[in-house]
């Protein structure tokens, strides 16, 4: 079959319509040719699929495979190889999604299928098609949702729900249920307690509601119930009905759990509560008293509501023994108690002496019992006091009725029991009561081990043994177990299970001592117990493994279990390069009594891993066995005096892992725990790596490996401004990106996109980078300072722009005010834009022909004199003279007449040609003033507004400079005009330049002043010489009282600030006479005249003061 053959597959018997649907619902086809096993694969494309791989050239069939198979992100690589291994080998139809790197959209959505068929030459034919996700409405909100665990599609005509995800929760691998939701609530998928109420959220939307929400018990992937949360939203209507709903499955029996725990934990607290002098409780996390009882409700019930803190320092002043303040602080510190909470201690309690009226003295305690309420996660604490003399004396009165006094409760309890025994709290293992025994057994007297976690006093570790854990604890039956004290060489034979003591659980452990010919510790001896040992081990090493955190920390609790039951020297876990050949070492325990592995036989065992392991268990009882294989490792262990060596390769579906090694295993046993655990550790690491590699698919971009826009919208989410101290943004783009992609491929524009990624992480690898769009970076700096943000940037610039073939245009802002991220990620990107404009306009040939012609279209109206300076007199108000004017600009159409300012200063600021008007009025300023100095009139004053975007041009002291260079004329009869709003943009910029002026002799006027809400900030950050009211300001000030008052107060602070005031929009005789008294010095509006053209001025203003001057 030759190539054609294979596309002429699309043309549908030339029916164009079908390509028409086909392109505008983003669909392409594409045929696969290729061998059973996948090596010589040729990739053959219809137009609309060129067009969603952003193709802009031909490529043969074997590139064009390339080309997509590399823009595949890296996480789902493994998704992509098993749908297709599936269609090879079954025929059926399969269906994947992944993330795809567009070259020009970035990473984007998207779904393939396809089926296969043999061809007569023995070749497989697979055809399929791929579909652009992006711009689908569910999936779009589905990307809003990735917290959620599963997602799915229902059609309420056709009753049939598509599951999104790969069934990562729920029981089952359909992906695709018919009948549902019926089907699953006939089924026991559906909990028979929870059918009712799974069935009635879908009525909710079949009667009219768009949003439904449950919570239900389901099948898990195990088969068994779980607590899920289940949340509908109708997506589409069909005349008038829902037709297309998004589901989404959430796992929460976590959360379950912990309403649960808190439900019990206040059915405990209302016990402790009954025989207690007073009690509280309290909000720590929001430092809250939220009620009192007893007797601190009588003296202190007026501090309800009010801060925990204060309730403790009155109860440390009033209540406290002096002595016994200090450890009652330190014991019950807001702090300090939320820390003990996170640490895993929920009850603290302190015996001290409460002083009462007359200074009597009497033993109390303050118990406090803390608990996570689960709607607001806040921290809360049940305080109990409690009269300890009290108890005593109750408990002599209950002797005398017959009563059994407390301490021989756990006596009664234990009396069937000879051996050491003790009583536990589950949540913080400290030691609640023991029996002589137990004393006796550890050698320490009873009021030494008060207050003393179980596992410091039976083999004095610093954390929990690993098999005392809550999966372990049952209530009806015990669970046995053996650990050694290291301390005194023994081994402990250990039972627990859970009992109820004082109306709180507890855990009861019984210890028995096992003895060994000549005092050596040795191991139980194989049978039905060992076996059940290991099991119990395997057990509870694989729930271990489960709870921790990280990967790293997992493996630290298997290499923990292997080191006991084995007595290792030495346990290294070897895992798989990551994109890479070959096996690093990913964690290393070493015996506290043995040297650790030197780097090089750490290095030696990587390498024969690498190149000579084939895989299989492997015990090496002496190095003369790895002789063979590794000299080197031969070496090593002859001069680390290691004697024996086992290998266990990690495996699982995908292939091998990694391997665990074990050095210098005293206990020569069976390895029957390794291999029972084997095959749950490499679902654990499997499990954790995938979790890894699909965070990082989520949160970076797969091309350049910074983090992308949902990093941002993380980042952005979780910032606050109280929290930093000033922060920078930069904002960069790449030029002629999409050039490069037409001229020379996207490989090449790909390269420059990485090139630039690398120069920004290399220079900002301690700031948040993110690519958010094809060729735009995105940083952002905390707590820095405006001095080395500068240096920064200037760096990052410099290094860029001088590499070759690459390009790019940068804005920037600095803030430590407000401190807004998104303000000032707005205003960056407005300065890079701005900067490319200036960057396209030194490259005619890459603009097109649009810019250019209305540059020299604006060039051409300034030279024939289409756009003119027109002035309106500004006046003293004491005396009636003129003072000066403002120079404005009007165009003057050849058509259409006098098209005023408002109608094309935007237009123009926005293609940023706006300087070229500021700069052509302020060279007709200095020409009138020059030819008004030559005929006399030398007193003038012309003030004229630049624009924010003139500002923030670089070169723009330098272009006023040298247009003022061509006259004779003094810089302070010129005056920049500028708004308040020039602060919203390259504020630092644009002051920069303010100063510059200032410093060459010019004035500075604040226009338009009072304008809405104005920023003071302003002035203490620019040296203004004049301040102009806004007319909104003077308007009412004649009629109103607040108006008047806030003009004269601003005009007050002027006079204080050596600041001139003008008034603007002055129009009327009261007006002018309430500025006169509040001492305005100068007016300027239609009382006085309205813009005129300059030969009127002259005549109006200039002449008739020169006749004056001269009467």
């Amino acid at each position: 079959m030759e190539h054609r053959d294979f596309t002429k597959c699309f043309v549908f018997h030339d029916m164009d319509w079908v390509q028409d649907i086909l392109h505008m619902s983003d669909l392409g086809l594409w045929n696969m040719v290729t061998d059973r096993d996948m090596r010589n694969i040729k990739f053959y494309i219809d137009g609309t699929m060129a067009r969603l791989l952003g193709l802009k050239e031909d490529l043969s069939p074997e590139a064009c495979f390339e080309f997509w198979y590399k823009r595949i992100n890296r996480g789902n690589h493994a998704y992509v190889n098993d749908v297709m291994n599936r269609i090879v080998h079954t025929g059926k139809l399969c269906e994947v999604q992944y993330t795809w790197n567009h070259p020009e959209w970035g990473d984007i959505p998207v779904r393939c299928a396809g089926r296969s068929r043999q061809l007569r030459d023995g070749r497989i034919l697979i055809t399929g098609y791929h579909q652009n996700m992006a711009n689908l409405e569910q999936m779009k909100r589905w990307s809003m949702n990735v917290s959620w665990e599963e997602v799915f599609e229902y059609n309420m005509t056709s009753g049939t729900a598509l599951i999104y995800t790969d069934r990562k929760v729920t029981y089952g691998t359909e992906k695709q249920i018919q009948g549902f939701p019926e089907v699953w609530a006939d089924s026991d998928m559906v909990h028979p307690g929870f059918k009712e109420t799974f069935l009635q959220a879908f009525r909710v939307l079949r009667t009219g509601g768009d949003h439904a929400r449950c919570e239900v018990k389901l099948k898990n992937r195990n088969g068994e119930y779980s607590w899920f949360a289940m949340e509908l939203e109708v997506l589409s209507y069909e005349e008038g009905c829902p037709e297309i709903v998004l589901g989404r499955f959430e796992d929460i029996t976590r959360l379950k759990e912990l309403e649960n725990a808190y439900i019990r934990q206040a059915r405990v607290n209302q016990l402790l509560l009954e025989d207690s002098l007073a009690h509280a409780e309290v909000d720590l996390t929001g430092d809250r008293v939220m009620r009192l009882y007893g007797t601190w409700k009588r003296y202190l019930g007026h501090l309800e509501e009010h801060s925990y803190s204060k309730l403790m320092n009155l109860l440390e002043n009033k209540s406290v023994k002096p002595e016994d303040r200090k450890d009652f602080k330190l014991y019950f510190d807001r702090e300090s108690l939320l820390a003990r909470f996170e640490a895993g201690r929920h009850r603290v309690s302190m015996n001290y002496r409460r002083l009462f009226e007359g200074d009597r003295l009497r033993r109390v305690q303050l118990a406090v019992y803390m608990y996570q309420e689960p709607a607001s996660n806040h921290i809360f604490g049940v305080f109990c006091l409690l009269d300890k003399e009290g108890r005593k004396d109750s408990d002599k009165a209950r002797d005398r009725e017959g009563q059994e006094p407390q301490e021989d409760e756990f006596a009664q309890l234990l009396s069937a029991v000879g051996d050491a025994a003790c009583l536990i709290d589950p949540d913080t293992y400290e030691l609640i009561e023991a029996n002589q025994a137990y004393y006796r057994m550890i050698g320490r007297a009873e009021e030494d081990c008060r207050g003393h976690k179980c596992y410091e006093l039976f083999y004095g570790n610093n954390r929990p043994c690993m098999f005392c854990n809550g999966f372990n604890w049952e209530w009806d039956r015990f669970s046995l177990w053996e650990n050694t004290d290291a301390r005194q060489g023994i081994k402990r034979l250990m039972k627990t299970r859970m009992v109820e003591w004082k109306g709180m659980p507890a855990v009861l452990t019984i210890g028995v001592e096992a003895a060994y010919d000549g005092g050596e510790a040795e191991p139980l001896k194989s049978g039905p117990d060992a076996r059940a040992e290991v099991a119990n081990k395997v057990i509870s090493c694989i729930y271990a493994m489960i709870e921790a955190r990280t990967l790293e920390e997992s493996m630290r609790r298997l290499m923990d279990v292997l080191a006991d039951h084995y007595k290792a020297g030495h346990i290294l876990i070897y895992l798989q390069k990551e994109n890479e050949f070959g096996y690093e070492c990913a964690c290393c325990r070493d015996e506290s009594n043995c040297p650790p592995v030197s780097g090089d036989m750490e290095s030696h065992i990587q390498a024969w891993l690498d190149q000579n392991h084939q895989g299989g268990v492997r015990d090496i009882e002496e190095p003369q066995d790895i002789l063979p294989e590794s000299f080197e490792l031969y070496q090593d262990m002859e001069r680390e005096q290691v004697s024996n060596m086992a290998v266990f390769p990690i495996v699982c579906k995908k292939g091998e892992l990694g391997y665990i090694v074990m050095l210098e295993r005293k206990v020569q046993d069976s390895l029957d725990l390794v291999d029972m655990l084997l095959y749950f550790i490499a679902q654990e690491i499997s499990k954790r790596q995938d979790a890894k590699k699909l965070e990082y698919s989520i949160y970076n971009d797969s091309l350049t490996g910074l983090l992308n826009r949902s990093s941002y919208d993380r980042f952005r989410r979780s910032f606050k401004a109280d929290n930093v101290v000033s922060i920078g943004v930069i904002i960069i783009d790449i030029n002629d990106l999409k050039s490069v992609n037409d001229t020379r491929g996207t490989e090449a524009g790909d390269a420059l996109i990485r090139q630039a990624a690398g120069i920004i992480e290399k220079q900002f690898g301690d700031c948040a980078v993110f690519r958010l769009n094809s060729n735009e970076f995105d940083i952002i700096m905390e707590n820095i300072s405006y001095s080395e943000f500068e240096h920064r940037f200037g760096a990052l610039i410099r290094e860029m722009n001088s590499r070759q073939n690459l390009s790019v245009s940068a804005g920037r802002v600095w803030d430590d005010r407000q401190k807004n991220l998104d303000w000032a990620m707005k205003q960056a990107g407005e300065l890079m834009r701005i900067d490319k404009q200036r960057y396209y306009e030194t490259k005619p040939s890459l603009t097109g022909s649009g810019r250019l012609d209305l540059i020299k279209r604006l060039l051409h109206s300034i030279e024939s004199r289409e756009f003119r300076v027109v002035l309106q007199p500004k006046l003293y108000l004491k005396t009636g003279t003129c003072a000066g004017a403002e120079a404005l600009i009007r165009y003057y159409h050849p058509e259409k007449g006098i098209i005023m300012p408002s109608r094309f200063i935007g237009l123009l600021e926005r293609e940023n040609l706006i300087s070229y008007v500021d700069l052509f009025v302020f060279e007709e300023c200095c020409r009138l003033l020059e030819q008004w100095d030559q005929i006399g009139y030398r007193e003038q004053v012309l003030s004229f507004n630049f624009s924010r975007m003139t500002l923030l041009n670089a070169d723009i002291v330098s272009s006023v400079a040298s247009i003022a260079k061509k006259y004779d004329v003094h810089p302070n009869k010129l005056e920049i005009e500028v708004t308040e709003s020039i602060g919203e943009l390259g504020r630092d910029m644009v002051y920069k330049a303010l100063a510059e002026f200032k410093k060459l002799g010019y004035r500075i006027s604040l226009d338009d002043f009072g304008t809405k809400y104005s920023n003071m900030d302003i002035l203490s950050d620019v040296e203004f010489d004049v301040l102009k009211l806004d007319k909104s300001l003077v308007d009412k000030i004649d009629r109103d009282k607040v108006s008047g008052q806030i003009v004269k107060h601003i005009i007050s602070m002027c006079h204080d600030m050596k600041i001139q005031t003008i008034a603007e929009g002055i129009e009327e005789e009261l007006q002018e006479a309430y500025l006169k008294k509040c001492r305005c010095m100068i007016g300027q509006g239609y009382l006085y005249g309205k813009p005129m053209e300059v030969e009127e001025y002259e005549r109006n203003f200039l002449m008739g003061k020169n006749e004056d001057s001269r009467q």
